[in-house]
């Protein structure tokens, strides 16, 4: 397997501002990250929040509920146990459910956070735990049911868990289930998906994704196929919220909503001092609300000091009555998710990608006021993985996989210009040009004391013939074209699959289908040699032919480090 390190911002596109700058330079983000710059000084965790007995044991049964149903394996069992004892800590990392498994990006998290818990349990000599969150309390159903597909021919294929109209109704991932129907279009996506797979994945897709089961267990089953033997705890967040563990922090958020509003535009007013920008702005309260039906809607603090849940209104102490009544009911808006899940997780690092990153930096005077230790953010790897048959049509064409992560129009151009015909039909255009532009500015001067309207004439037969010249131009470049084609169709499908439809293959691409284009263990192996790079690199991953899986960690005594 060979790794091409490159800038991150040329290929994965960060949007932001403050997590581009973070990855270039961390050590100058200790204002913002206490407890990562604590890490990078000493090269170890400092600590987590201190959980009491019971505390530990409600998040235990929390998880045990979350894999009903799932055999864990026999790490999984050992790392639940651990998870018991005021010393164990854990690092964290999580994402919204996922269509198939959901983008690669999902998979790079989570094996981030076992290989950083396998390297902290070894130079701490305390229980250091993956867990990951599965976020199942949002309700954008487009990000949850919708995944590319990469085909042989290039053009991507659009997979959907349910039909458009039903993606954009506002109810929770967690109670959302696969129709019935004969025509759903999740049946489509098995038919085509499913001839492709090993058997054994194959099997399991149809299992869990099948009629009325829900989104939520299906993407749990394929993490624990993937992850299991690796020991990560799978934690659903809807269930957290059912068992109540939200519920503290939901209360505070709503009685003492002016003060942490005041706190968070605090955060954004730190980071405005150094020149970065609010990832997100804060609404009070920080707070979703769940209806009976599964429907799920922000609440809305208006300009009279009332409150909307959708299309109901309530006044102050009718809310603090719902909640009352319903605390279950409620969730906690991006700002407050984070807080949430460390207050009931002993986390000590959290693995997140470019835009938690940049939200997380608004936080710190919010985990102060709830006396709640901010983990060590770390930054989630960033992969391109370049398939043995990509790699053998580079190699053909003579092309880079570096120069392919740009927008499909300027690749297009490059090549088309590349055409050494063209490029010699455009010099001596360019050189007709310039003796046209000589021409009018010499009969300028020729026939200015003559007869000014020929002077006139001389400017308009110039553009005239550079009129006709363009049209040239267009037919040059129209047969360039023609005579293209193949090379172009070629090129189209290799992009395609490195930067698909101008995204980053990361987060268009399903880590199911990665694994079967480079073989079984490459993303593994991608995402351990990735965290040996600098935090700015993005990994460009040649893998080679495929090759067997990597053996499970070890389930008893010290775990492998993977990171030097």
């Amino acid at each position: 397997m060979r790794v091409e390190p490159i800038p991150c911002s040329q290929a994965t596109g960060y949007s932001s501002p403050t997590a581009l700058a973070f990855v270039r330079s961390p050590e100058q983000f200790a204002e913002h990250f206490p407890s990562t710059a604590e890490l990078l000084s000493s090269g170890s965790l400092s600590g987590s929040i201190p959980l009491s007995t019971s505390e530990r044991e409600a998040l235990v049964r929390a998880i045990e509920l979350s894999c009903a149903g799932i055999e864990l394996s026999a790490l999984q069992r050992q790392h639940l146990r651990e998870l018991r004892s005021a010393e164990a800590l854990a690092v964290v990392t999580g994402q919204q459910v996922g269509f198939l498994g959901g983008p690669a990006y999902t998979l790079f998290k989570a094996l981030a956070a076992i290989l950083w818990a396998q390297r902290f349990r070894s130079q701490q000599a305390r229980p250091v735990v993956p867990v990951f969150w599965i976020e199942d309390n949002d309700s954008d159903g487009r990000e949850a049911g919708l995944l590319h597909w990469w085909p042989p021919e290039g053009e991507l294929r659009l997979l959907q868990a349910d039909r458009p109209e039903a993606l954009q109704t506002p109810y929770s991932v967690a109670v959302r289930s696969f129709p019935p129907t004969p025509d759903a279009p999740w049946r489509q996506a098995l038919e085509y998906v499913c001839p492709q797979l090993p058997l054994d994945l194959a099997e399991l897709l149809q299992q869990s994704i099948s009629p009325e089961r829900s989104w939520s267990q299906a993407f749990l089953a394929l993490l624990q196929y993937r992850l299991g033997k690796h020991g990560i705890l799978l934690l659903r967040a809807s269930v957290a919220r059912e068992q109540g563990l939200f519920v503290p922090i939901l209360q505070r958020a709503l009685e003492e909503e002016q003060q942490l509003h005041e706190l968070l535009q605090r955060g954004i007013q730190r980071l405005q001092q150094q020149g970065y920008p609010a990832q997100i702005l804060p609404t009070a309260p920080l707070l979703h609300f769940h209806t009976a039906e599964g429907l799920r809607y922000r609440v809305r603090r208006l300009p009279d000091g009332s409150y909307a849940i959708g299309q109901q209104h309530y006044s102050a102490e009718q809310l603090r009555a719902l909640f009352r009544e319903r605390p279950t009911a409620f969730s906690p808006t991006a700002l407050l998710r984070p807080l949430c899940q460390d207050r009931m997780l002993p986390s000590a690092a959290v693995v997140v990608g470019p835009t938690e990153l940049a939200y997380w930096g608004q936080l710190r005077e919010l985990y102060e006021a709830f006396s709640v230790r901010m983990p060590a953010v770390l930054p989630r790897p960033s992969l391109t993985l370049v398939p043995p048959a990509i790699e053998r049509l580079l190699q053909r064409e003579q092309w880079s996989a570096r120069d392919l992560l740009v927008p499909w129009h300027a690749l297009e151009a490059a090549l088309i210009q590349d055409l050494p015909q063209l490029r010699e039909g455009e010099r001596r255009l360019e050189e007709l040009r310039q003796a046209i532009y000589r021409w009018q500015h010499d009969s300028a001067h020729l026939v200015r004391s003559l007869e000014p309207s020929l002077e006139r004439s001389a400017a308009a037969t110039a553009q005239r013939v550079l009129r006709l010249l363009e049209r040239w131009h267009r037919r040059l470049r129209a047969a360039s074209r023609r005579r293209m084609e193949t090379r172009l169709h070629r090129l189209k499908r290799i992009w395609s699959c490195l930067y698909p439809d101008g995204q980053p293959q990361e987060r268009m691409l399903g880590w199911v289908q990665l694994e079967l284009l480079c073989g079984a263990g490459s993303l593994d192996s991608a995402v351990e040699k990735s965290l040996t790079l600098p935090w700015d690199s993005h990994a460009l991953v040649y893998p080679g032919e495929p090759s067997a899986a990597l053996p499970p960690p070890p389930s008893q005594g010290t775990a492998q480090v993977p990171l030097q």
